[in-house]
């Protein structure tokens, strides 16, 4: 029950708890041209989607793993490059004190992409095929408009896919994979799967009671 108030807090509030403080879970992506089992370090557990039967079930193995202070990858190749991503979970059981603003947040969810802003706020989605380019956008915007990250060091890319979509988590890791092969990445990404949130619309603030009373005299 405390998982799931979490879990709706952050919902309501639009923002996203990281819980897990060791820095080995911070890490990113590893570009390797080299034998990829002798570039796998210790504390790293590779992933592999079709042993498990939907996403809720893979989602638990991934968190249980960054909870236990190893690192979950997916690896992929593409053309002559392999690429090891590593991945990791809000780790609700080290629910830490690190807030992140929904600004910092770029989610991929199935087979598109949605960047949640708050002025004004609207959801704005991208197809997949876009994931580079977005996430160039995103993560080198340094705050100049509101919108977007703030900084590469607070992004976040936030995957999930539905339950019943497991096949479509690999197009997706293929796609970041052609990222960094087109250079539309040139630095590590901090990439989370994660439960997906759909999106609302907060409603309007209410009227102040000044403008009330005058809407009454004007009746």
């Amino acid at each position: 029950m405390e998982r799931l108030l979490n879990k709706c807090l952050i919902t309501i509030l639009l923002i996203v708890v990281s819980g897990c403080k060791n820095e080995r879970q911070q890490d990113k992506n590893i570009d390797l041209t080299e034998n990829v089992v002798s570039n796998i370090e210790d504390n790293m557990v590779a992933l592999e989607f079709s042993e498990f039967d939907d996403y809720r079930n893979l989602l638990k193995h991934v968190d249980e793993i960054v909870c236990n202070d190893s690192v979950p990858v997916v690896i992929m190749r593409v053309n002559d490059t392999t690429y090891i991503h590593k991945v990791s979970t809000p780790c609700w059981d080290k629910i830490g004190d690190i807030l992140i603003k929904q600004k910092n947040v770029l989610i991929v969810h199935d087979d598109s992409i949605e960047k949640r802003f708050t002025n004004p706020w609207i959801c704005k989605k991208f197809e997949l095929s876009k994931l580079g380019s977005v996430l160039e956008k995103d993560i080198s915007n340094n705050g100049k408009d509101e919108n977007w990250s703030e900084s590469p060091a607070k992004h976040i890319l936030s995957i999930s896919v539905s339950n019943d979509g497991l096949n479509k988590l690999q197009p997706i890791f293929l796609e970041l994979s052609r990222a960094y092969e087109r250079n539309f990445l040139n630095s590590d990404i901090r990439i989370w799967l994660t439960d997906y949130t759909p999106y609302f619309e907060p409603p309007p603030p209410p009227k102040e009671p000044e403008k009330m009373e005058e809407m009454k005299l004007t009746e």
